[in-house]
């Protein structure tokens, strides 16, 4: 069995766990998302697939301090930035 095939079966296994379970095992990532990169609950949530409420709750709990607001460019914006920029 090679390394694709384990994340893929590992991925498919985290489908079977509940909102709250996903959360426990995805605390590093979420407190990297929330804390560091300064990442919404929304997106968060949308990218681990967890339910955002669970997803509140985890974050209140383990009393994560929210990261000061960055902003993410889209990609048509970094577009026009860049064709803009004077050398």
């Amino acid at each position: 069995m090679n390394d694709n095939t384990k994340i893929t079966n590992n991925f498919n296994n985290s489908n079977n766990l509940s909102s709250s379970q996903k959360a426990e095992l995805l605390k590093d990532t979420i407190e990297f998302f929330y804390s560091k990169e300064g990442r919404s609950k929304s997106y968060i949530s949308r990218v681990l697939n967890i339910d955002r409420k669970v997803l509140t709750n985890k974050i209140k709990e383990w009393n994560l301090q929210e990261a000061p607001y960055k902003k993410h460019l889209n990609p048509s914006a970094k577009k026009f930035i860049n064709k803009n920029r004077q050398l």
